[in-house]
């Protein structure tokens, strides 16, 4: 993956025992809350690291079929950038997805969520999911 800087990361070399994928967009009022759900998980369990990617650009609305008039604009790394800083942590990766990632994990919806271990074995994944639900797939692979 490509972070909005640029940088190419991996699982090897994002840190943390644990991945979590969020698939979401800057103009969700639901991602707000999404993102508020992922902050207490980073503040209680340690070794998690977020990976937040926001699909609602022009290459991934396009592999969806969703380029349709009436539907909010794409969004832009300043409209990313923005939302993260409202209402996420600065420690969360932060992706652009060019339609790659949403085709990859077939997501079909705003908040998102895959979790996966260090190794790539996908724990979790599905549509905007409870912190009971996001707390008991991490104490299984913290041992917790």
């Amino acid at each position: 993956m490509k972070t909005i800087d640029g940088e190419i990361i991996s699982l090897n070399n994002v840190g943390g025992d644990v991945v979590i994928l969020w698939f979401m967009a800057a103009w969700c009022p639901s991602c707000a809350y999404m993102a508020d759900v992922l902050d207490r998980l980073t503040e209680k369990y340690e070794e998690i690291s977020v990976i937040a990617i926001d699909f609602w650009t022009a290459e991934a609305l396009k592999a969806l079929g969703l380029n349709k008039p009436g539907y909010p604009p794409p969004d832009t790394p300043e409209t990313f950038r923005k939302f993260v800083a409202n209402y996420g942590d600065p420690s969360w990766i932060m992706v652009m997805d060019d339609g790659t990632l949403v085709e990859k994990f077939n997501v079909r919806s705003i908040d998102y969520i895959v979790i996966m271990d260090k190794s790539g074995n996908v724990l979790y994944a599905g549509t905007a999911p409870t912190l009971g639900e996001l707390e008991s797939v991490i104490k299984s692979v913290q041992g917790g």
